[in-house]
């Protein structure tokens, strides 16, 4: 099992067992003393040493209380009556790459992204999802490298000392903190953060407010008016997946909708629909359902053939027309009606679980309506 947690977090390690089970600490640290024993549980009795008498309890799990950052390490539960090893917990503290050793890569969305690693490994090496420490997402040895669907690594590079691990399209399910490992030790941690997206709309008085989803597990949308004299960083809703929850102001306003998404607009996408882009901006096309809907476009331009079909919209899974298949995307939308001079300002979507800024829409209002 992996566990990553913040600072100040307890430390959660589950017990298969509690006849007479004993609680070891090897830390990340290597300069650290390994395997060092912390607690005995025997049924409801808790022995502790001094370090973590006051700080662990039993609930079911050892908890141990306000985790830092040198309770990073493996934590092993061994039954003593028949010295067997019943689980390993390995926790990763998450804190600044300052003061754990770990880096970060910022990408950009769909974009290629490398995790740098220099260690000259002479064994079997792989590379990991920390919170997956089992999937191996490429591995080398002194003959060749293998890697899964999305992911590269060079054996040339590997044989150099630098078995960097290339993500070929970067995007929301690769995020996390990855890990190298040469002959099962950990020799580098490097995190994949997605680039804050900054978008921005003019809309006219009216008109409703479109806040893009990069993600709805647990997101939080907050709002900073133009205005200074209000006040900033107001949170006004959260969602969560189909669950939506909005500050008095925005409940009957906001609303989460689904957005078939065409890049690159030009004149020959002009279709029947109260909507007015410019050429090169994207075409939004609203689902007000997602179990199986078909999307077809019939052309202003008569010569052209009418209802065509171009997208199939299946809940997470979406097929296109050749002509579509790489302009077109399923997002989720928070819509706020009626727009008006004062939701002029910026609206930050931030991922609460990982604690992440993903997407800044800057809104300006065109002017008063007449």
């Amino acid at each position: 099992m992996s566990r990553e947690i913040t600072p100040g977090e307890p430390i959660d390690v589950y017990l298969p067992l509690t006849d007479r089970v004993e609680v070891s600490f090897t830390a990340s640290d290597a300069a650290q003393p390994s395997d060092l024993q912390i607690c005995t549980v025997d049924n409801e009795k808790i022995q502790c040493s001094p370090d973590y008498k006051e700080r662990a309890s039993r609930f079911n799990t050892l908890q141990i209380k306000d985790g830092n950052v040198s309770d990073s390490g493996n934590y092993t539960v061994q039954d003593i009556e028949n010295d067997e090893t019943l689980a390993i917990l390995k926790v990763h503290m998450r804190v600044a790459a300052t003061v754990s050793g770990e880096r970060s890569v910022k990408a950009k969305l769909d974009h290629p992204a490398t995790l740098t690693c220099d260690w000259k490994c002479s064994g079997s090496l792989k590379w990991t999802l920390f919170d997956k420490p089992g999937s191996v997402l490429a591995r080398c040895d002194q003959t060749s490298c293998r890697s899964e669907e999305r992911f590269n690594i060079s054996h040339d590079q590997y044989l150099k000392g630098n078995p960097h691990l290339t993500i070929t399209a970067a995007d929301y399910s690769t995020r996390g903190l990855y890990t190298c490992q040469c002959d099962g030790k950990d020799v580098c941690d490097v995190r994949l953060v997605i680039e804050t997206q900054v978008m921005s709309r003019e809309i006219t008085p009216g008109e409703p407010i479109d806040v893009y989803l990069p993600l709805t597990d647990l997101v939080e949308v907050s709002f900073t008016a133009s205005d200074a004299a209000q006040p900033s960083d107001l949170q006004i809703c959260t969602v969560d997946n189909e669950k939506i929850q909005c500050s008095p102001d925005y409940k009957e306003r906001a609303s989460r909708i689904n957005t078939l998404q065409i890049k690159d607009g030009h004149v020959s996408d002009t279709q029947v629909m109260s909507r007015e882009i410019t050429p090169g901006e994207p075409i939004d096309v609203y689902l007000p359902l997602t179990d199986l809907v078909e999307v077809s476009f019939t052309a202003s331009d008569a010569a052209q053939p009418s209802d065509l079909q171009i997208c199939t919209v299946d809940n997470e899974k979406i097929q296109c027309s050749p002509d579509y298949k790489e302009r077109a995307s399923r997002f989720n939308t928070l819509q706020i009606k009626d727009g008006h001079v004062s939701d002029s300002g910026s609206y930050t979507v931030r991922d609460i679980v990982n604690d992440e800024t993903l997407a800044i829409v800057k809104v300006h209002m065109r002017g008063k309506r007449v």
